[in-house]
């Protein structure tokens, strides 16, 4: 096979796979991590580093600055290795002196090229041009018989590559012009080193021996995956590290799908697989954050990279796809084709006859934040009403991916006012969860602007485009019920219709005109006193005529059910300091932080009114709550059939009037 046919065959490999009877495999429990949640592309536009080349090495390598190196015979018959950024290419080496043939580069940031070079005279060598000088790393002749194609640079110079001995065998090794490091050898007991080992800024050397993938820093050994390893298991020899070292590489579960695969030394995590729309994968690539970009084929037919598990949103560059006044007829990806800017380089085929090498380039953003509060919600609501004070000190975690594909792993305390606020963020799909503070209940968690939904218990999960601000994801929490009602906690409904009661309610929150309490109620218990009340919506009355609106009550022929109610929901607000400070303290109450509202009362033989079991003990506020709900327009313990209606109002009559007289202050 031509040399070049076949390393075109080598880097497509995988994602020209047939995919005809693929069958999706059931997977079972595993010890890898299957992540399932990746980003939403913003979107690319693409620039031209090349269109007038015969490739010779589908594996262009891109630096943080969008410089991109590649090794071509240029339309006009110049062979060599070129490095470009849409504007004039720069001739690194060519076939004009020394060299008479090249394979793929690597670029460090420095703009600094590594490469294998056949020499004109004779045998090989791997050499690196920084500066405009060229520097030899290793050269065929006493030590080495042959080397492999491909080099890796990092930001320091160093390069890594694979050589076979004269002696015997192969290894991998390391260089910047003096002498070199061995990284593995025949003595290592490893043996069988495949072409492609990569290094990082660390040091640290990738490369595959002995049918397994390891790492290397300072000659110690990881091994990341093996070829017959169990539940994952190394398939292919080309792969990618970043500086965190990282490694992305194309494996195989045990149960029969392929997949594409990160993994550190301590676990494994699969980014995507043929259990999904793919049908098969190429070459990959990892940067710094963790993005991850690949070559695949897809089910629906097509060869494409994409970022992430959905090949319509997922999708950089694909077959079929408009490109430079073209269409794209085949492309590859290269194991350094991905920086740590989201840039992706890239070669490709186009319908018109040109071949290229181009460069994605991910659209601008607006940064995005997503912010909210955790706080007392007293009256359960999920709102946060007046007096409902936020929560400090609860930890708030951001996850998820950003739509480049990197991890995001983000983790703060509420501050004093409980709220909490993750800013510059990137479009990406998130998971807000909270970790429940102590001594508090589950209460109502909101949805905010951006949208979303609730994936879970305390945690939202929503997708998030660039520049928006989410807001008001909010988790409510209940404070605990504390003990049995107590004397100083409630008032008779006759203390209320009094001159005493009534001057509480009118002196509460800075007087007869303020309307904070009427709004408290109509806000809390919506269907006795709010909007759904009908003529007893007490919103934006003020306390003088809530205190009237007492007394009406009282003055009601019958069962005093309507009045008791109020009554102990006046009780709920004057004793809780939070809504009322001390006003009530003056007239024999007892006022805590949460009040009479937390405290519990039992229910003895009357729990149908409520709807729970006979004898058991309900927080005041939760049997304000529920008579709230089974009440219609205004009509307490409302039922459709009189007598129902009569026996529930009477029971519920009952509780509120003996609740009352447990508590109250005289």
């Amino acid at each position: 096979m031509p040399i070049i046919a076949w390393f075109v065959s080598l880097f497509q490999k995988s994602a020209i796979r047939s995919a005809t009877g693929k069958s999706k495999s059931k997977r079972s429990q595993l010890s890898v991590e299957v992540l399932e949640d990746r980003m939403v592309l913003t979107g690319y536009t693409f620039a031209t580093i090349s269109d007038q080349v015969v490739f010779l090495g589908p594996a262009a390598s891109i630096n943080d600055s969008g410089t991109v190196a590649f090794a071509a015979v240029l339309d006009a018959g110049q062979l060599g290795v070129f490095t470009g950024d849409g504007g004039a290419l720069t001739i690194v080496a060519d076939n004009t002196s020394q060299f008479s043939g090249f394979l793929s580069p690597s670029i460090n940031d420095q703009g600094a090229v590594a490469f294998k070079a056949d020499l004109a005279a004779g045998g090989s060598g791997v050499f690196a041009v920084s500066n405009g000088n060229l520097i030899t790393i290793a050269q065929t002749g006493t030590q080495f018989n042959q080397l492999a194609s491909f080099a890796s640079i990092n930001n320091s110079g160093t390069v890594a590559f694979r050589a076979a001995l004269t002696a015997s065998g192969s290894g991998i090794f390391t260089g910047d012009g003096g002498a070199l490091t061995t990284i593995a050898d025949p003595s290592s007991g490893l043996s069988g080193f495949t072409i492609f080992p990569v290094i990082n800024d660390a040091g640290t050397v990738a490369f595959n021996g002995s049918g397994a993938l390891y790492t290397a820093t300072n000659g110690v050994y990881t091994l990341i995956a093996e070829a017959t390893g169990d539940p994952v298991r190394f398939e292919s020899p080309v792969f990618s590290m970043n500086n965190n070292g990282e490694v992305a590489f194309e494996g195989e579960f045990t149960s029969g799908a392929h997949a594409v695969f990160v993994g550190n030394g301590s676990s494994v995590t699969a980014i995507v697989d043929t259990d999904g729309p793919y049908a098969s994968f190429g070459n990959e690539s990892i940067n710094a954050g963790g993005s991850v970009v690949f070559q695949a084929s897809t089910d629906a037919g097509g060869l494409g990279i994409f970022s992430g598990p959905d090949p319509v949103h997922n999708k950089i560059i694909a077959t079929g796809d408009a490109l430079n006044g073209s269409t794209v007829v085949t492309l590859s990806l290269g194991r350094e084709g991905l920086n740590d800017n989201g840039q992706v380089a890239f070669y490709a085929e186009l319908a018109d006859g040109r071949h290229g090498i181009f460069r994605a380039d991910p659209l601008p953003f607006s940064p995005s934040t997503l912010s909210g509060i955790v706080y007392v919600d007293f009256n359960n609501d999920g709102e946060v009403d007046f007096g409902e004070n936020g929560i400090a000190g609860v930890t708030v975690a951001l996850t998820g991916a950003d739509d480049q594909g990197a991890p995001v792993s983000l983790s703060q305390a509420t501050d004093a006012d409980g709220t909490y606020l993750f800013a510059d963020l990137r479009p990406g799909q998130y998971h807000i969860t909270e970790t429940q503070p102590a001594n508090f209940a589950q209460g109502i968690n909101t949805i905010g602007t951006a949208g979303g939904s609730l994936s879970a218990v305390d945690q939202f999960f929503l997708a998030l485009p660039d520049g928006v601000d989410g807001m008001n994801y909010n988790f409510g929490e209940r404070p605990l019920s504390g003990g049995s009602v107590q004397a100083g906690q409630t008032a008779s409904i006759g203390f209320w219709n009094n001159k005493h009661g009534q001057s509480l309610i009118k002196s509460l929150n800075g007087g007869p005109a303020s309307t904070q309490l009427a709004d408290w109620l109509a806000a809390t218990f919506p269907n006795m006193y709010g909007a759904a009340a009908g003529s007893n919506d007490l919103a934006g009355r003020t306390n003088s005529q809530v205190a009237t609106f007492f007394q009406s009550l009282f003055t009601l022929k019958g069962p005093k059910l309507d009045a008791q109610v109020l009554g102990t929901a006046l009780a709920v607000y004057s004793t809780n300091s939070t809504l009322a400070g001390n006003s009530a303290m003056a007239y024999g109450f007892v006022v805590t932080g949460y009040g009479v509202g937390a405290s519990t009362f039992n229910v003895g033989s009357r729990g149908a009114a409520f709807d729970v079991v006979n004898n058991t003990s309900v927080a005041v506020m939760d049997l304000l709550l529920a008579t709230d709900r089974k009440s219609v327009n205004g009509v307490l313990n409302y039922n459709a059939n009189a007598n129902t209606m009569k026996t529930q109002r009477d029971l519920a009559n009952s509780l509120y009037s003996d609740l009352n007289q447990a508590g109250d202050i005289n």
